[in-house]
């Protein structure tokens, strides 16, 4: 069982406190973490923890009481090898969880033993940006179609077509011109038949008025 803090302070007023040098861990965000905490044998037995902030006023994010098992709480696991150290994992990291962390072995009615920690948050390489290597990430192209040809487009109406002449208006001067041009045979052969016909029955008529007379005159010689 751990101490209270009051008499946490007061040891700490009055022994040092035993720290080594800050370890730099770094990570991206939504990425893991994990943080190896040493310590040394005569501490093997000992609870040990990890907290976040500047000790001793640091808040406990996974504690362990046993050695050679797991335990994990939230997104923070612990594992204490009971020999010479114990490891952190994080899991989705965040902006927030960017500071100052302690590796801890809790010592019943002593200070305890930090080991400080600075965690460095960073953002992920976005798609297409230079990634570690300095070379930029290939980018998604857009699918090519073998087979695929383009369908022929359609001239608009009353655009000029290939000849330079409206696709619209073609149609209705052939039409004019073959009415025109109709009309110009009808009348021709109208001329030409109408004299026929007039001749045909001017002669018709001439013979009825001629026949009568002849027959009188076969008649009266003896």
């Amino acid at each position: 069982m751990r101490p209270g803090p009051c008499l946490k302070i007061f040891l700490l007023c009055s022994v040092l406190t035993v720290t080594d040098g800050t370890t730099v861990v770094s990570g991206t965000e939504g990425g893991n973490a994990s943080i190896r905490c040493n310590y040394s044998q005569r501490y093997s037995s000992y609870s040990k923890y990890f907290c976040q902030g500047e000790h001793p006023f640091c808040k406990d994010m996974v504690h362990t009481d046993a050695t050679h098992k797991l335990v994990k709480q939230g997104r923070y696991s612990l594992y204490d090898n009971g020999q010479d150290s114990f490891q952190v994992d994080i899991t989705e990291l965040s902006f927030e969880d960017d500071g100052l962390y302690q590796c801890a072995v809790d010592i019943p009615f002593a200070i305890d033993v930090y080991e400080e920690v600075y965690i460095n948050v960073t953002d992920a390489s976005p798609v297409g940006t230079p990634g570690p290597t300095g070379t930029a990430l290939p980018k998604l192209q857009p699918t090519t179609h073998l087979y695929a040809t383009p369908h022929p487009q359609a001239s608009p109406v009353g655009t000029p077509g290939p000849t330079g002449e409206s696709s619209e208006h073609s149609p209705k001067l052939y039409l004019v011109l073959s009415a025109i041009v109709g009309l110009i045979v009808v009348l021709m052969v109208g001329t030409l038949t109408l004299p026929i016909i007039l001749y045909a029955k001017r002669a018709k008529s001439s013979d009825s008025v001629n026949l009568p007379a002849a027959m009188e005159t076969a008649e009266v010689e003896p």
